[in-house]
């Protein structure tokens, strides 16, 4: 009897948060948005975290090549001044992300939460998970993404079965 290959979650280097499997759906989504490190980002119908977790890992390899691409040498005025209370620090632009992943569905979060304990959260990246309505405001973000109407249809590919328990 031939054994049946490991899943791709008994993986290590899943396990560790280094790669995510995701719909390309939620790649062609986030690419299409042109986030920017900075920006209030409004994950409106997050479920079980596709997009969101997809534009983490897209705000974090902004925030990376931004640092890359910032001289890290100290600036004139870091090297020449010996004046007390200047400041000699040279600072790297991090601009903090507001990410917001909502959805009335408390319960579609939690794999979300499970999956960013695993992957973990860029520290320029201020995300709130929610599934309160309550929290968010008018004109709070500057880009909003809706998955309406948040049906869950997206599975369908995967799970054609479920079309009959659609309601």
């Amino acid at each position: 009897q031939q054994q049946r290959p490991p899943s791709i979650w008994s993986m290590p280097a899943w396990k560790d948060g280094w790669f995510e499997v995701q719909d390309a759906g939620s790649q062609f989504i986030v690419a299409s948005t042109e986030i920017v490190p900075g920006e209030t980002v409004v994950d409106y119908c997050a479920g079980n975290g596709g997009k969101t977790l997809a534009m983490l890992s897209h705000l974090a390899d902004a925030v990376a090549h931004n640092i890359a691409d910032t001289d890290t040498t100290e600036s004139p005025t870091a090297a020449s001044s010996d004046t007390v209370g200047v400041d000699k620090t040279v600072h790297s632009p991090h601009p903090t992300t507001v990410l917001w992943a909502h959805d009335i569905v408390g319960q579609r979060l939690a794999q979300l939460e499970g999956s960013l304990a695993r992957v973990g959260v860029h520290p320029s990246i201020d995300l709130r998970v929610t599934d309160q309505k309550d929290e968010l405001k008018h004109g709070m973000a500057d880009l909003v993404l809706v998955d309406a109407p948040c049906s869950s249809c997206g599975a369908l590919r995967r799970r054609p079965s479920h079309r009959w328990t659609l309601q």
